[in-house]
């Protein structure tokens, strides 16, 4: 199964200015963290991983059901 994950940059904006390092340190670890601050922009990057992060999960539970 091939699929696409879309995270909007906003969404993961919002989510940070309402639940600061409670959301973040919830999702991410520190080394992700880290690196997503060094760069430009951050919120992109968090977000890139956030889709990465929930396309495993659906491929996970996907292939156990």
């Amino acid at each position: 199964m091939i699929g696409v994950d879309i995270v909007y940059n906003q969404r993961i904006r919002k989510a940070v200015e309402r639940f600061g390092d409670r959301f973040l340190r919830r999702i991410y670890t520190p080394l992700e963290l880290e690196y997503c601050k060094r760069q430009a922009d951050w919120i992109a990057c968090l977000s890139a991983r956030w889709a990465g992060k929930e396309a495993v999960l659906k491929a996970v539970y996907q292939s156990k059901g």
